[in-house]
């Protein structure tokens, strides 16, 4: 079971702070800093998403640098279009055999 979801600006955001720059790596603090998952949920999505391939981590000292695998990420956004599509065509098809002329 995840750790409960905290505020909208994560649990450990203070106001004066700058939310990261959307491009580029970033560490996984500072992913759940903007994020309104703990920074335990944060780590364990980020182990997920480096498992399955769509994340690089770098370790730095005791930081975990995170950068998006951009092909790898494409290839597979692309791959759920192309389903998404296909179930949407065949849903479109069986809707018209049903509907009456």
């Amino acid at each position: 079971m995840h750790p409960p979801v905290r505020g909208p600006q994560g649990p450990h955001a203070s106001a004066d702070r700058r939310p990261p720059s959307p491009a580029g790596p970033q560490t996984v603090g500072e992913i759940a800093q903007v994020s309104p998952l703990s920074r335990t949920a944060v780590s364990h999505h980020v182990k997920l998403l480096e498992r399955a391939g769509l994340l690089e981590i770098t370790k730095v000292s005791t930081r975990r640098i995170c950068r998006i695998r951009s092909d790898e990420t494409l290839g597979l956004l692309r791959g759920l279009v192309g389903a998404l599509e296909s179930d949407l065509e065949t849903l479109g098809r069986e809707q018209a055999q049903k509907s009456p002329a």
